[in-house]
């Protein structure tokens, strides 16, 4: 499959478990052989959080999205089922 450049600094990229990482925006590419060696992906245009992802950890790449291994991210970042954050009640009794 061959897309062009512009088509691909735009790739939405998740992982593999389908977190949203950002989207492409740039490449490393090995001039010995012509070969993209990494990619760029941010996360949004206003974001400094930036990820450089070798091309042995791409899973897939499609016209619209890439999807890479899921050990890019760190477990603080993979999205947990959602918790109530208030405290469990605590029955109080006087001391006599």
């Amino acid at each position: 499959m061959r897309i062009p450049f512009t088509q691909f600094r735009q790739l939405k990229v998740r992982t593999h478990s389908g977190v949203y990482l950002g989207k492409t925006k740039d490449c490393v590419i090995d001039c010995t052989d012509h070969s993209v060696v990494q990619y760029l992906v941010r996360a949004h245009r206003l974001a400094t959080r930036e990820y450089l992802i070798h091309r042995s950890q791409v899973l897939s790449v499609s016209d619209t999205e890439m999807i890479v291994e899921d050990s890019l991210i760190s477990s603080s970042q993979v999205p947990e089922a959602k918790t109530s954050n208030r405290p469990e009640p605590v029955s109080m009794t006087e001391a006599e």
